[in-house]
């Protein structure tokens, strides 16, 4: 019974374990943050702002994660989807206007 409850632990801590991102906020093609961080399921985290552009990843489970930008000069907010489960995986938001290019991303570590 003992081992039997020491199994059951183990297995939904497995499952509760954060994934570890590297994110980064680009604009122009130049590289202006880069962050490191752990998102449990569920959880929602900022990993930078450029100017009134305000970055967050979530890990919504089973690999699938989202990134919200919020643009607090209209406000506005946009988001991307993506799944990742291998280190070369990438969710990436993007905007391209004629005042500005200005990505955010996020990696498996």
């Amino acid at each position: 019974m003992r081992t039997l409850l020491i199994f059951i632990v183990l297995f939904f801590s497995a499952l509760a374990q954060a994934e570890n991102l590297f994110c980064q906020i680009s604009v122009g093609m130049e590289v202006t943050s880069k962050t490191e961080i752990a998102v449990d399921q569920g959880e929602t985290k900022s990993f930078g702002n450029y100017g009134e552009y305000f970055f967050k990843v979530k890990n919504r489970g089973k690999s699938q994660f989202t990134i919200e930008v919020f643009n607090g000069s209209e406000p506005s907010r946009g988001y991307a989807d993506g799944v990742l489960r291998q280190v070369d995986d990438e969710v990436k938001w993007s905007l391209w206007t004629r005042e500005i290019l200005i990505e955010g991303s996020c990696q498996l570590q």
